[in-house]
């Protein structure tokens, strides 16, 4: 069990005197031993249930000098230790393998005895002082535990609770982007100036853009659904290099602005290229490809040559000096502290150290003397000048993201907030706001006539007789009789042959910077949530999921997650907010941005929690979090929460109170137990996982090899047991995955047969992954039914769903706001 860091402090009654007695470490408890010093558990790894398959466990003690002793170590988990007074037994709770619990006198010498065994919940103990029982809370009953025998009984107990819940905002309503009209994008990527200062080009949509500094709109330079990022700028301002995607390669291309001539510099490869830069004497672009190589392409032979080989797994961000006969990168050579360093490439010289380097994994930008970085885990960009060796450092607060570069002359940031581009002087002055001339067309798809459907009518529950149904302008504009009365001459007709059509499914968990695309796509995912990413990225993917006609998936999205500072430090997750008004700041920010909700997660401290829902109630933001235990389910939904996620304790109470305060549930079946049962009793399904995402196809990620069957399976049945008896008390359930790559629209249609062996009703089912979801994110005036007006997101079925819920699966065709797709044409690999 990972538990945020904690310290151990001594304080006098009064208040005076705080001391810290132990540093921080992943502290499980603290007790006194028998002879009258002080003790504590300490936990290094993660326990079983988090994946590791090895745990150890030590109780330190206090000397009396003021040094730390460790007085016995385990090779398994110990969470609780108690020590009883009158017979110096010290008492602990262990978990020693799968999820069982056990509850243990410490051998003075020996062998250590087993008292009792205890389910797979965390449960407290306290033993009682005359030494003959232990009491033990437990899957929510007392017990009396026997100490001389270990036999465990049942105590009846009663307690009268009051339920009261504060009252929270209606879900602020969902509008969709019309076809037909201009829409500026939300926001922009990998703002840059060109060295003469007379362009700026930019990332909108995945193409690459220019727009005169002196006035006039933005230019499109590339026009391809395909991935052209990330470029870089010839020195004379003439050129631009970018990388390509186009079938699983990625080559380096250059284009020539005034002619738009393109030539091949690099050959694509299936490793691919990123974090280009263009030296500044005009023949070299440095380059790092996936293996973490350094490469540098001639733009005049053309030529790939390896400068350096992988050094470490830190993201490099290669430069070559203006002379070209230097190589700047950074790294964490093993065995050193990370540095930014410089080769000489005309020497056979070894690298040599320039500066300490202080992140990894973000955006990192160097123009001469000055560097820009974001600053990990929080808002803002850090500046830092170097000067013979000695770094001056500060910070604009203002900038979230890693949307942003350094002005060619190194005098001033240029950085994406939302839709807005600002300058800001690197020295005194204020920011001042560049405009985005760009205003897009938003496509119009075809219209269809879907003639002999049979339409699925989701408050029934039912399928109709064979029918037609008529899209237009991505809408459905009727069903039945009406259908075939359309104005329109250039309607396709479609015969769906007495095929079953359900609305598009959502898939409520995703994370990382996206929402999917085509793997989305062909299991009939059309609308995702995103639980946690980075809110620039998310954004771009709701410009090309609304203002192109690709295959994407509509994208509702929260940003980064908010996160205390001693817990989980992903940066393109996280951000750790260090006060209640921080918080609040980044609520805003969020807000402004275009995020749909607001997600805390288990580190940030209470008060801070209930200041950003406060704030995010406010605005009409709802919020998510992780339920997971008593504590934080009871205290979450006091604070503010909106929705749940993950595992849910199966206790009446806490479902009457999720109930009753109208706060929904998505309970992940398969992470991390559903698919792991699955892979074992069904391993021939997840041969084409296999051919899809080798890399994702790992033991310890999907099976659980440390679990036993029987362990795996309890576990299994006691989350279904929690869904079966949500489902009855009629708490809103929806479908996630908690899954990022290939395997996400996968992982959804087997999240829908997980909510079957949970009991649910098909039909229920195919609801709670339709109308309920577009209905929990304030979307169904616009999705989740197949009803005139409606967004046309609908999938034609070869079997009915209704007869078994696999049949969702077997999927003719897509319809995503009116655009049709064909998944046996359609291609992961586009996105």
């Amino acid at each position: 069990m990972t538990r945020p860091p904690a310290e151990i402090r001594k304080v006098s009654f009064d208040g005076s005197g705080i001391a810290t007695v132990r540093p921080q470490g992943n502290i499980a408890s603290v007790f006194f031993l028998p002879d009258g010093r002080l003790a504590w558990t300490v936990v290094d790894g993660a326990a079983p249930n988090q994946g590791a398959t090895t745990v150890k466990t030590r109780i330190e003690s206090l000397e009396p000098d003021g040094s730390i002793a460790v007085a016995r170590s385990f090779d398994y988990l110990v969470d609780q230790a108690e020590t009883n007074v009158k017979t110096g037994g010290i008492y602990v709770r262990a978990q020693k393998g799968d999820f069982a619990h056990e509850l243990t006198l410490l051998a003075k010498s020996g062998t250590d005895r087993r008292i009792a065994a205890l389910s797979g919940e965390f449960s407290s103990f306290a033993v009682t002082p005359d030494n003959t029982a232990a009491f033990v809370g437990n899957r929510g009953h007392l017990w009396k535990v026997v100490l001389a025998g270990g036999r465990m009984d049942a105590l009846p107990f009663k307690a009268t609770v009051k339920l009261e819940i504060r009252s929270r905002p209606p879900m602020p309503k969902w509008y969709p982007i019309a076809p037909n009209g201009g829409k500026q994008p939300r926001t922009i990527q990998q703002p840059r100036l060109t060295p003469d200062g007379t362009k700026l080009l930019f990332v909108a949509l995945r193409d690459l853009w220019e727009q005169p500094m002196s006035g006039g709109p933005a230019r499109r330079i590339t026009n391809t659904s395909e991935w052209t990022v990330p470029f870089t700028i010839s020195p004379d301002s003439k050129e631009i290099a970018f990388a390509q995607w186009r079938e699983g390669k990625s080559g380096i291309q250059v284009i020539e602005l005034a002619s738009g001539q393109q030539r091949t510099v690099a050959e694509p490869t299936g490793c691919g290229y990123h974090q280009l830069s263009w030296s500044r004497h005009g023949e070299l672009v440095g380059a790092t490809d996936c293996n973490h190589d350094i490469v540098a392409i001639d733009t005049r032979t053309p030529s790939v040559k390896v400068l350096v080989k992988k050094t470490s797994n830190w993201e490099p961000f290669p430069s070559i000096s203006a002379d070209g006969k230097s190589l700047y990168y950074q790294a964490q050579v093993p065995g050193t502290s990370p540095a930014h360093y410089r080769l000489d490439l005309t020497t056979e010289a070894k690298p040599e150290v320039v500066r300490p380097a202080t992140r990894d994994g973000g955006s990192v930008e160097s123009v001469g003397d000055v560097t820009a970085e974001p600053i990990l885990n929080s808002s803002g960009i850090r500046i830092s000048r170097f000067t013979n060796g000695k770094a001056e450092t500060f910070d604009f607060k203002e900038p979230d993201g890693q949307e942003f570069s350094i002005a060619p002359d190194g005098q001033s940031l240029l950085y994406v907030e939302g839709n807005k581009l600002w300058r800001q002087p690197l020295g005194s002055g204020q920011r001042v706001e560049i405009p985005i001339r760009l205003t897009l067309n938003v496509p119009s798809p075809p219209s269809y006539l879907i003639e002999r459907a049979r339409v699925l009518d989701v408050k029934n529950g039912s399928f109709g007789p064979e029918t037609g149904l008529l899209v237009e302008n991505g809408r459905i504009k009727a069903i039945g009789a009406g259908a075939a009365r359309s104005e329109r001459r250039d309607v396709t007709k479609i015969n769906a042959e007495g095929r079953f059509v359900i609305p598009g499914l959502w898939e409520m968990h995703g994370h990382r910077d996206n929402c999917g695309g085509a793997e989305q796509l062909v299991n009939g995912v059309t609308s995702v949530r995103n639980m946690g990413g980075r809110l620039e990225t998310q954004n771009d993917h709701a410009d090309r999921s609304e203002l192109t006609d690709r295959p994407i998936p509509r994208c509702f999205y929260s940003g980064r997650i908010l996160e205390g500072a001693q817990g989980r430090r992903e940066d393109f997750y996280f951000i750790h907010p260090t006060s209640k008004e921080d918080a609040q700041a980044y609520v805003r920010r969020a807000k402004e941005q275009g995020v749909h909700f607001i997600k805390l997660y288990e580190r940030l401290p209470w008060p801070v929690q209930r200041a950003a829902a406060e704030e995010a109630h406010r605005l009409g933001l709802p919020i998510s979090a992780h339920s997971g235990s008593v504590e934080r389910t009871v205290k979450g939904i006091n604070a503010g929460y909106d929705g749940l996620t993950h595992f849910l304790p199966p206790y009446d109470d806490i479902h009457q109170m999720v109930l009753h305060a109208g706060v929904h549930w998505d309970p992940t079946l398969g992470t991390p137990f559903g698919r792991a049962v699955l892979a074992r009793s069904q391993p021939d399904r997840f041969d084409s996982v296999r051919r899809l995402a080798p890399q994702i196809w790992s033991p310890s990620l999907l099976s659980l090899p440390h679990l036993s069957d029987v362990a795996l399976q309890g576990r299994w049945l006691e989350r279904l047991e929690s869904v079966r008896s949500a489902y009855r008390r009629r708490i809103t359930l929806v479908p996630g995955t908690d899954v990022v790559g290939p395997l996400t629209g996968v992982a959804l249609q087997w999240e829908l047969e997980f909510f079957e062996q949970a009991g649910i009703p098909r039909i229920d089912i195919l609801r709670s992954a339709t109308s309920t979801s577009a209905r929990v994110m304030g979307a169904e005036a616009h999705l989740g039914s197949l009803e005139a007006g409606k967004l046309a997101d609908i999938l034609i079925l070869d079997a009915n769903p209704l007869d078994d819920i696999k049949n969702t699966q077997k999927i003719w065709r897509v319809f995503k706001g009116g655009w049709m797709f064909d998944p046996k044409v359609l291609r992961p690999n586009q996105n």
